[in-house]
């Protein structure tokens, strides 16, 4: 059964229960809480359930760590073994079948079988290995659930440690759990397939009689389970790999190291930087061979700082185009280098605050050389700033989009899509099918 908490602005992805039986839930942007069951500080949260366990990805100094004796939880452990579990329960029905022919005990047919009376204690023994026998799948598999932990590195070498020995999540006022089912159904096999050798009339009532209770403690288990009210909402059971899957990949799109690991992708952009010409400032290889290099460029020449300005239009108009969540980086080059905007802070002239002056800077650009072809540009876009190693990084989360948009430069309209790593001009045909996906 799902984790059943209480309504909040947030939706939790999933739930858990941790080694204190806190009911843990994650939130769509990887951030970890656990469901307060008093109100005390409600108003410090603004009134949420949730108190925060890990409130902020971008406290993480490196991604989270999972504890190397990782195992699957119990119910994934029997569908994974559900053919060995299978298995044991053939073993039985066949055992459990061949008396009905017979009217007689297995003991009875095996010493018919053979032609010699055998003694009580191998009766026992032979008893005692199909009890064995049976119980062993779910003895196995349960013996193999071990606790699971996390760890996240938080600022200031403050670590997490063990955030939750994550198990599956069940409402402790739901009755009897599965768990009781699958444990009864191991004894069932086990009682079953002892009972075989002794007494074919116990045998047979207890083939019979045991589905039907674990039906009752399905039916009990159903029936106990609360209903949700209007403040409350469930949340799905998932395993602890899945969880950390979750919160990796929420990490790396939010914090600056862990988008440089990523590399230039379909939903990620470096640009050096808004204004500056690195390609006409420093002299490599490059700048050499496609005659880029200037000895005496000064940034200050309108028609290049318009021209290299287009480049980061240009990019963000692919993504929003790509009509999916993007992110484009200004001061970072194409091998993922910071190069940070403090030459692009130089051309600003003096400033109080030039990340205040420099958004409001881009923010004018984009709006003047993008054009909705149906639709309006609110809110597709914002601004977030990282620092590393001294080096200030400027971020553009790109939103979807509703319609197509256009870039405008030196006069023409061009729509660009970014699409394998790549923002390429699309036109003709297939600009009118793209268009036709916003419709």
């Amino acid at each position: 059964m799902p984790i059943i908490v209480p309504l909040d602005e947030r939706k939790p992805m999933m739930g858990f229960m941790d080694h204190k039986d806190r009911k843990i839930v994650l939130l769509e942007n990887g951030t970890l809480y656990h469901v307060s069951d008093s109100n005390e500080n409600a108003d410090l949260r603004g009134d949420s359930v949730y108190v925060p366990i890990l409130s902020n990805l971008s406290d993480l100094k490196n991604k989270p760590i999972l504890s190397k004796n990782e195992t699957n939880e119990w119910t994934s452990l029997l569908n994974q073994y559900k053919i060995f579990v299978s298995l044991s329960y053939l073993f039985i029905l066949l055992l459990a079948a061949m008396p009905l022919f017979f009217n007689k005990n297995l003991m009875v047919l095996l010493s018919e079988f053979i032609g010699v009376d055998l003694g009580e204690w191998v009766k026992y023994l032979i008893g005692i290995v199909a009890f064995t026998i049976a119980m062993f799948p779910e003895i196995w598999i349960q013996n193999r659930v071990e606790g699971e932990t996390i760890t996240f590195q938080l600022e200031k070498d403050v670590t997490l440690q063990s955030v939750g020995n994550f198990r599956k999540i069940y409402n402790p006022d739901s009755g009897l759990t599965r768990h009781v089912v699958y444990s009864f159904s191991a004894l069932f096999k086990g009682i079953l397939s002892f009972t075989l050798f002794f007494d074919f009339t116990a045998a047979i009532v207890l083939l019979f009689a045991s589905p039907v209770l674990i039906l009752l403690i399905v039916i009990h288990s159903k029936l106990t389970s609360p209903r949700l009210s209007d403040q409350e909402i469930k949340v799905p059971e998932v395993q602890l790999t899945k969880l950390y899957d979750y919160i990796c990949d929420a990490w790396s799109k939010t914090n600056l190291m862990g988008i440089l690991r990523l590399g230039e992708t379909e939903s990620i952009e470096f640009k050096s930087s808004l204004w500056y010409d690195y390609h006409k400032a420093i002299e490599t290889e490059e700048s050499i061979k496609k005659k880029r290099f200037d000895p005496n460029y000064k940034p200050k020449n309108k028609e290049d700082m318009t021209r290299m300005a287009h480049n980061v239009v240009k990019g963000v108009c692919g993504l929003l185009n790509a009509n999916k969540t993007g992110k484009l980086l200004i001061g970072v080059n194409d091998n993922s280098e910071v190069l940070g905007l403090e030459n692009d802070f130089e051309i600003l002239g003096e400033t109080n605050n030039p990340k205040d002056d420099f958004s409001t800077r881009l923010d004018s650009i984009l709006r003047k050389h993008l054009t909705p072809a149906d639709g309006s540009l609110h809110d597709l876009w914002n601004f977030e700033w990282f620092e590393h190693e001294g080096k200030v990084v400027c971020l553009i989360n790109v939103n979807k989009t509703a319609s197509g948009i256009y870039c405008e430069y030196q006069g023409k309209q061009t729509f660009y899509l970014r699409r394998t790593a790549k923002t390429e001009p699309v036109t003709g045909v297939e600009l009118a099918k793209e268009l036709k996906r916003f419709s």
